[in-house]
């Protein structure tokens, strides 16, 4: 009887292996410049209570500011862009996941981000002779805290809060221009897990 008591809640257990979690909601709360997320999707596996996965999704944003040109004009400068942030993901359960409870977890995230951007100058400055490119870089990380209701061994539900920092440093080569940013944002997720 004990044995085949230990059987039936091991079966309600999710085992090691594939995790696949995509977002259902995620809302972004930023304290600074503009910062609006898609959805993420998370890749990845799982041993025991440690989850190592792959996250993309869309980011889109802008930062802008003012000065003068050299003539003593007042400009004003807004760059704006799409990017895909590939964000490689740690979570680390709690307890271990069984069926019918909610497990808490904790998660950290790196973000690397590509990006296209473009700019917006008014007024418009002469266009100087040659091409001009922009090198850019955007690096972040987000730490986050939250909980799984696995519903079946195979499918939960799960919803954290993330505290996101996301750094943008733009430059054009052939120029002194340059501009960054570092959006610091709370964020919400709701997200359908499923686990092969």
């Amino acid at each position: 009887m004990t044995l085949a008591g230990s059987d039936a809640l091991a079966q309600e257990r999710a085992g090691n292996g594939v995790e696949l979690d995509i977002g259902v909601v995620d809302r972004t709360f930023p304290f600074a410049g503009q910062l609006n997320l898609t959805v993420p999707a998370r890749i990845g596996f799982r041993v025991d209570r440690l989850a190592i996965m792959l996250g993309i999704y869309g980011i889109r944003g802008s930062i802008g500011e003012a000065g003068e040109n050299f003539l003593g004009e007042e400009t004003s400068t807004t760059m704006s862009g799409l990017a895909l942030n590939l964000a490689p993901t740690v979570r680390f359960y709690l307890s271990d996941l069984e069926a019918g409870k909610l497990v808490p977890y904790v998660q950290g995230e790196f973000n690397y981000v590509i990006t296209t951007t473009s700019t917006e100058r008014e007024p418009a400055p002469p266009t100087p002779p040659g091409e001009d490119s922009t090198d850019e870089t955007v690096l972040g990380f987000a730490v986050s805290a939250g909980g799984e209701y696995l519903v079946s061994k195979n499918f939960g539900l799960s919803g954290d809060l993330a505290l996101r920092m996301l750094y943008v440093g733009l430059s054009q080569d052939d120029s002194e221009s340059s501009a960054s940013a570092t959006v610091l944002a709370l964020g919400a997720t709701l997200s359908a897990n499923f686990h092969f």
